[in-house]
């Protein structure tokens, strides 16, 4: 079951170039995680009922998306706004330094 991002602080990766629109043009890739009860499904696929059983859940991350809902990553509603955060992040990553993303609850 899709849950919001993960509160914490993160390390940020390199954007990957991405060409579904659903995370086109970049999605913005994370370290976040979180620990969640694992759901039983119906026979149609969709949530039953949670179980005592807990997963991590991973690849959390920031992108644009054709979509208005983004099943826990940050969306970015202007690519102009996510280009200009591809770039920042890149120029800091390539000196060597780290970029970190803070989420408060």
């Amino acid at each position: 079951m899709p849950r919001p991002f993960p509160v914490g602080r993160w390390n940020v990766g390199r954007p990957v170039p991405r060409s579904h629109p659903y995370k086109a043009p970049y999605y913005i890739p994370t370290d976040a995680f979180q620990m969640l009860p694992r759901w039983e499904l119906d026979d149609d696929g969709g949530y039953l009922r949670e179980t005592e059983d807990m997963v991590r859940d991973e690849d959390y991350g920031l992108h644009c998306s054709s979509s208005n809902t983004t099943l826990g990553c940050i969306r970015i509603t202007k690519e102009k706004d996510l280009l200009w955060m591809v770039e920042k992040i890149n120029r800091t990553l390539d000196t060597g330094e780290k970029v970190y993303l803070e989420v408060a609850a």
